[in-house]
């Protein structure tokens, strides 16, 4: 969910709201209002601590471009997630190659990308969200800056601009 805070009295419901209810690698805060207006964004780093519970970095009004916060969620398969999918009935032999990711954490993108060296097309296709639904995950909500690029994407190879087209394109975090 992308959120653009704003000044009102529903700010601190909705920013509690979101960290109730949601996953930390989907919320996605767009800082584009309190680029340059520093005082607008101590009162929002202030309500963040009051209602989430988390410190944004001081620099985001002072920065050249304006940004985004964004946070990650980690995943790992335990002894307790591979009894869990054993229970689900995963097949054995999906479990048994399953066994060099155990305890090994991994942010989502790169989890998934690991269960999909380790299985066959046709198992990722059956067993790939059941095995991360039921990994330990662990959120982790220390905010990220990502700069908001105004450049068209074709020109950022010119203007030295650079993307990983993979996550962007293929493992896009605000659908998840």
């Amino acid at each position: 969910m992308v959120i653009q805070p704003g000044r009102t009295p529903g700010v601190r419901w909705e920013l509690e709201q979101i960290r109730r209810l949601a996953s930390p690698e989907h919320v996605l805060l767009c800082m584009v209002s309190f680029w340059r207006e520093p005082q607008a964004y101590e009162e929002l780093t202030q309500l963040v601590q009051q209602a989430m519970g988390i410190e944004l970095p001081r620099v985001v009004p002072f920065l050249r471009t304006p940004v985004f916060i964004y946070f990650r969620t980690w995943f790992k398969l335990t002894d307790q997630s591979l009894d869990t999918l054993r229970n689900k009935n995963l097949p054995e032999g999906v479990l048994s190659r399953l066994k060099p990711l155990k305890d090994k954490e991994l942010q989502r993108i790169n989890f998934e990308s690991e269960l999909a060296r380790l299985l066959s097309a046709d198992e990722k296709d059956k067993f790939l969200n059941l095995i991360v639904n039921h990994a330990y995950f662990r959120g982790d909500w220390n905010p990220k800056l990502q700069p908001v690029s105004y450049t068209c994407p074709l020109l950022w190879p010119l203007t030295g601009n650079a993307v990983d087209l993979d996550y962007c394109f293929l493992h896009p975090a605000i659908i998840r």
